[in-house]
């Protein structure tokens, strides 16, 4: 996963951090008051938590080739 700027002004981006995720990422997920992200990653059968604020990244176990994530912030439960 890369973290990008952008300016509408110059409509140019630049690569923030690179951060390490599983196997063919393929859903994205933010939290819009923690910021957490959350990485589905279909090969790995996991999912990749980012703790943007605390810079932690969390892999969890979850079932075959996960796809698509939602985040609910009124529970602060990922749907999967």
């Amino acid at each position: 996963m890369l973290v990008f700027t952008f300016s509408r002004l110059y409509s140019q981006t630049s690569s923030v951090i690179t951060i390490p995720v599983g196997n063919e990422p393929r859903g994205l997920a933010i939290h819009p008051v923690t910021y957490k992200s959350v990485v589905t990653n279909h090969n790995s059968n996991a999912v990749t938590v980012v703790d943007v604020v605390k810079r932690t990244v969390t892999n969890v176990t979850v079932g075959e080739a996960p796809y698509g994530v939602a985040i609910n912030p009124s529970t602060n439960r990922a749907y999967v």
